[in-house]
């Protein structure tokens, strides 16, 4: 075991203890190559479309390792929270969360703005296109920082 994989499972395990955590807790690292998803063991990729919700809910209830590009979402929120594609119009507009959620397309617009998100522009300068998720106590490297709009 290597020293900093060692120093990550004390913290986790201490964390763990002092929150009382129901589940387990996760660690989000974005990759540039489809291939870095591979070399990751025991790795899952969704079969059909997911939200991002559902793969962190993987990760936290059944301690999975789990990986997605761009295409797995089925929804393109998800996908623009992360940065790895820009949100369709009938979204940043409003019109979609005005549909169900809110009452006017001004307040879904609201709605849409309050939504941290990393910035498509900001992705670009490193290229990510995939994302992986995994047990926090099986992380190996330090995190990763991604900005925000």
């Amino acid at each position: 075991m290597s020293k900093e994989k060692g120093k990550w499972e004390k913290l986790v395990r201490r964390m763990e203890l002092l929150l009382r955590l129901r589940s387990f807790p996760v660690a989000m690292k974005m990759l540039e190559k489809k291939e870095q998803l591979e070399e990751i063991p025991f790795l899952r990729r969704p079969e059909k479309g997911v939200s991002m919700c559902q793969l962190i809910n993987l990760v936290r209830n059944f301690d999975w390792s789990v990986g997605a590009d761009a295409e797995d979402f089925a929804l393109p929120t998800c996908s623009s929270i992360l940065g790895l594609k820009e949100l369709p119009a009938a979204h940043s507009d409003g019109t979609f969360r005005s549909i169900v959620w809110v009452q006017t397309k001004a307040d879904g617009k609201r709605y849409e703005d309050a939504i941290p998100a990393s910035k498509p522009d900001s992705m670009k300068q490193w290229s990510w296109h995939r994302w992986s998720t995994i047990p926090l106590s099986r992380i190996s490297c330090s995190s990763t920082q991604i900005p925000l709009r």
